[in-house]
């Protein structure tokens, strides 16, 4: 009787060298887990979306301008990457002064009932 195919165990990511090897022998391929380090994933994910808005970018002109294409990428998504991270910011400002409040609310409290006072 032959598996089927959604039966079948398949490679799991594995830094071990010597399963590496045994997938490649018995699937034809294998799955190298934590291959790319932080960086680099980072920048791959940054490199496909550059690409991903450049093909829209084409697809949505009526005629064929790479340098302009490649322009326009580069700008929307450092524009897009701008407001992001102003965004974060704001964000994190607004997260600090929430955590501001809450500690002296806390200092408040802990003054008015005594708390941590026991020696």
């Amino acid at each position: 009787m032959i598996a089927s195919v959604a039966t079948m165990p398949l490679p799991q990511p594995t830094t071990d060298l010597e399963q590496q090897k045994a997938d490649l022998d018995e699937f034809g391929y294998c799955i190298v887990a934590d291959a790319l380090s932080p960086d680099e994933a980072t920048t791959l994910k940054i490199a496909e979306e550059i690409s991903k808005r450049f093909t829209e970018i084409e697809e949505n002109s009526a005629r064929i301008d790479t340098l302009a294409f490649a322009l326009f990428t580069a700008f929307s998504y450092a524009t897009e990457k701008h407001e992001l991270e102003a965004q974060q910011d704001e964000d994190n400002r607004s997260m600090v002064k929430a955590l501001d409040s809450i500690t002296s609310r806390l200092d408040e409290l802990t003054e008015r009932f005594g708390v941590g006072d026991e020696e």
